[in-house]
């Protein structure tokens, strides 16, 4: 994929509140683990694509500046968008008689959505953030036959470690019992958002500790026990038959799993794109990265998406600007960059380079003609 112009690059000033879509539709879905909130965004008649948020999110707080996003919602008009809340995560959830579903679960869960709409026949997409990447790549691989391509941003692929064992222990135990404490936004913030972004964005900040305060802390507490049991997708990666386009800022802790994902995956069918001075909840920080890439994504499998919306920009927007228009998409860019460290810059050149070369085997010509059978 060649190097997507940004057509914004500066966070977003957020609203006061966090609005979604307008002609969003929600209802309530009964499933085998209760009944879930999904919201639909779209023409049903469009191509389906199921949306999955990370750990704490909804539809609401993972996704309203991705689908406001101007040139966003061009792209979206041509699919018909199903975000699954996670049981006990919907706005004003009550606390879970249960245990948080597994990611394995939350794969049933989908399947009776799908069912649902009356889309467990269709061919269908997906898209998840952390948490939800983890769901979506492991129901991709158990649903080849009818998952054509799968976005994920910033996700650990493998199982926990044993530091990473310790931390969501120690976030567990203190969700659970300790609700009021600080330290969880603290720790949620620095999951979403990069230093940068907290720094400069306060009222970003402010919006969301808002919404973690609403948040049922059993319920998150619960969630964190069902992803510290996450499976180790390493050997079934090589299983995927969908197209997989990854993102991932460099300052999410998730960066260097998202390299060594995407080297498990054949090039000639997924491209990776990161960026400087951003971190894990791309969705929210900087919606703006989408657009083009997932255009191209998305038109690779026969969907006809209008010319994006641009803006102009006079040279002191550029001068100031410069610094977050950071997509990296070959070594040469790799090689110059300042601001990586020596480890992230070879990992980052290894995953670029590799991106290179998966674009000179999905030429637009190939993908729209093999995208216009899988649609038509």
């Amino acid at each position: 994929m060649q190097s997507a112009e940004l057509l914004e690059s500066t966070v977003p000033v957020p609203p006061q509140k966090i609005f979604f879509a307008e002609d969003a539709v929600t209802e309530g879905v009964s499933t085998s683990h209760g009944v879930v909130q999904v919201t639909r965004l779209g023409d049903p008649k469009n191509p389906p694509m199921v949306a999955l948020s990370d750990i704490a999110l909804n539809h609401r707080t993972c996704y309203s500046s991705f689908v406001n996003y101007p040139a966003m919602a061009t792209v979206l008009k041509e699919v018909c968008l199903y975000f699954i809340d996670y049981p006990g995560f919907e706005d004003g959830a009550a606390t879970l008689a249960g245990d948080f579903p597994t990611t394995t679960e939350l794969g049933t869960v989908i399947d009776e959505v799908l069912k649902h709409y009356m889309l467990d026949k269709k061919l269908i997409f997906l898209i998840g953030v952390g948490l939800g990447a983890n769901v979506a790549i492991e129901y991709a691989i158990s649903h080849r036959s009818t998952v054509l391509g799968v976005i994920v941003v910033a996700f650990n692929f493998g199982t926990c470690s044993w530091r990473d064992f310790s931390y969501w222990k120690q976030f567990s135990y203190t969700a659970y019992y300790r609700p009021d404490n600080t330290w969880i936004y603290d720790q949620l913030m620095t999951r979403y958002f990069s230093p940068k972004t907290r720094a400069e964005n306060e009222s970003l900040l402010s919006l969301y500790a808002e919404e973690i305060a609403k948040v049922d802390k059993i319920n998150l507490s619960k969630q964190i026990e069902s992803y510290i049991r996450r499976p180790d997708l390493t050997s079934k990666v090589s299983n995927l038959r969908a197209r997989v386009l990854v993102f991932c800022g460099r300052d999410s802790y998730y960066y260097d799993n998202c390299v060594d994902f995407f080297e498990l995956l054949d090039k000639t069918n997924s491209s990776f794109l990161d960026f400087n001075e951003r971190a894990g909840l791309l969705t929210e920080e900087a919606p703006y990265v989408f657009a083009e890439p997932i255009k191209y994504f998305f038109q690779g499998f026969g969907l006809a998406i209008p010319p994006l919306p641009t803006r102009r920009r006079d040279s002191d927007d550029d001068d100031e600007d410069d610094d977050d228009e950071d997509v990296v998409e070959n070594e040469d860019e790799e090689e110059s960059d300042s601001d990586s460290d020596e480890a992230d810059g070879e990992k980052s050149g290894k995953a670029a380079k590799a991106t290179d070369k998966s674009e000179q085997a999905n030429s637009p010509s190939e993908k729209n003609a093999a995208g216009a059978l899988l649609l038509g």
